[in-house]
């Protein structure tokens, strides 16, 4: 899309662009965004069809050194609730969820390692990203690259998503369409050998 607008407003797609068309650069902003949110979505599918809906009995935000705590066996009983509501926030954890409500049908985010861990976890996986790293030919793909490149690429979403990819001082972010295109890829990359995991192996 990014090179067909570019093409409408007679851009050259590989030009700098000037601050009349620099709205062209929230397509690459955007792709990075939902990049990430497509990897949560189908790690939350995988877990809802390997579980049931697992969110009748696991915490929104239970801290993840609890669920990294758990033996490997799937659905460990200390992450089930009460069905009760409670309004405890201490120490950063979010109260547990009335299933029976609809403000209790939320997800939980599956975007960092962490998490991505954690969410293995509980299908028996030990460690998902040591698992994919396993089956990842090539350099730069031990278990430390992929994490350190996830925390990259969550870390500007965030700034994309919260902070509209501006600075402390106000200026916006720089970014290219190829920071977009390397980003899909390695999602996808880990997207595919996640369902490896989780389905071939």
């Amino acid at each position: 899309m990014y090179r067909e607008l570019c093409s409408a407003r007679g851009i050259l797609p590989r030009g700098r662009l000037d601050e009349a068309h620099s709205d062209l650069l929230w397509l690459p902003r955007s792709a990075v965004a939902f990049s990430l949110a497509a990897m949560d979505a189908y790690v939350n599918e995988v877990v809802t069809d390997k579980l049931g809906d697992y969110r009748a009995c696991v915490s929104l935000y239970v801290p993840m050194k609890n669920v990294l705590e758990q033996p490997t066996h799937p659905m460990c009983p200390r992450l089930c609730m009460p069905h009760q509501l409670t309004s405890d926030r201490r120490h950063g954890t979010r109260h547990w969820v009335d299933p029976s409500q609809p403000s209790g049908r939320t997800s939980l985010s599956f975007k960092s390692p962490d998490e991505l861990i954690a969410a293995y976890r509980l299908l028996g996986h030990a460690d998902i990203i040591e698992s994919i790293a396993a089956i990842w030919p090539g350099p730069a793909c031990t278990p430390a690259d992929i994490k350190q490149k996830l925390n990259v690429l969550i870390q500007r979403r965030n700034q994309i998503t919260y902070e509209g990819d501006r600075d402390p001082e106000g200026h916006i972010r720089q970014i290219h369409p190829h920071y977009a295109t390397r980003c899909k890829s390695f999602i996808e990359n880990v997207v595919i050998r996640l369902h490896r995991v989780a389905y071939e192996s």
